[in-house]
Formats: structure tokens, C-alpha cells, sequence
């Protein structure tokens, strides 16, 4: 069973690494907590789409203007997933918290903030999709 769930794996990435490169031009850097293997797999992803990670956050201002039309050539990537001891009754506090400081990075920064979730969504599609909350 493992075998299989390693050669499912591995169809799945050469299937994806086979699709256009929706992720060429842009960075990503990813703010808050990840399981790290999630973290690693999501790069992977991004890396094979034509994405760079980023190690290190964005400085201030180092994205000058963008126009309102433009795509942002950076994304500030926070995660939608909890963690399994997480207390359920402070779900929304952690999820608004990864959030705002997300768009706050991304803010300071002339990035836009994204889920992990819409990373996920724009691979499945094999297209970015639209950055409206």
C-alpha cells in the first residue's frame, strides 16, 4: 500500500510538473505555522509551477509601485490548516490572526496576501485564481 501511495505521489507530480508554468515570475514566502512536510510539498508545487520561494521576508517598499491592473509579483502564503490539538473555540481568533498579519506583511511590503488554500486552488485549476476574498 505504501508503494502505491508513493507511485500515486509521484504520477501526480510529474502530471503537474507537465502543466504550464502558472507560477513564473512570481515569489513566495510563507508567514506563520506550517507542518513542515505540508510546507515542503506546497513548495514543491509552487517550484514546479515556475514559483521561487523566498527564505527570508520581503523588505519594506522593495516591490515599488504596482499598477491596480498588475499582478503582484509577490505572495505572502498563511495557512487555513490547525493544528490537531488545536481548541476549537479559538479557531477563528488563529485564523484571523494568521490573516491579518499576513495582509500586513504584504501591505508593507507591495505583496498580496494568500491562503494556502488558494495556492491549491489555482494548481487544481492549472490557472491563478482571482485574488477577491
Amino acid at each position: 500500500m505504501h508503494v502505491l501511495n508513493t507511485s500515486s505521489c509521484f504520477i501526480d507530480k510529474f502530471y503537474y510538473v507537465q502543466q504550464p508554468n502558472i507560477f513564473e515570475g512570481f515569489k513566495f514566502y510563507f508567514m506563520g505555522d506550517f507542518i513542515p512536510s505540508y510546507k515542503g510539498y506546497i513548495q514543491d508545487l509552487l517550484v514546479a509551477g515556475g514559483g521561487t520561494i523566498l527564505h527570508r521576508k520581503p523588505i519594506s517598499g522593495a516591490q515599488g509601485t504596482l499598477l491596480l491592473d498588475s499582478k503582484p509579483p509577490t505572495f505572502i502564503i498563511y495557512s487555513l490548516e490547525m493544528p490537531d490539538k488545536c481548541d476549537p473555540s479559538k479557531k477563528n481568533m488563529i485564523l484571523n490572526r494568521r490573516q491579518s498579519d499576513a495582509e500586513a506583511l504584504a501591505s508593507s511590503t507591495g505583496a498580496k496576501a494568500v491562503s494556502n488554500k488558494w495556492v491549491l486552488n489555482s494548481i487544481a485549476a492549472c490557472k491563478l485564481q482571482s485574488l477577491a476574498q
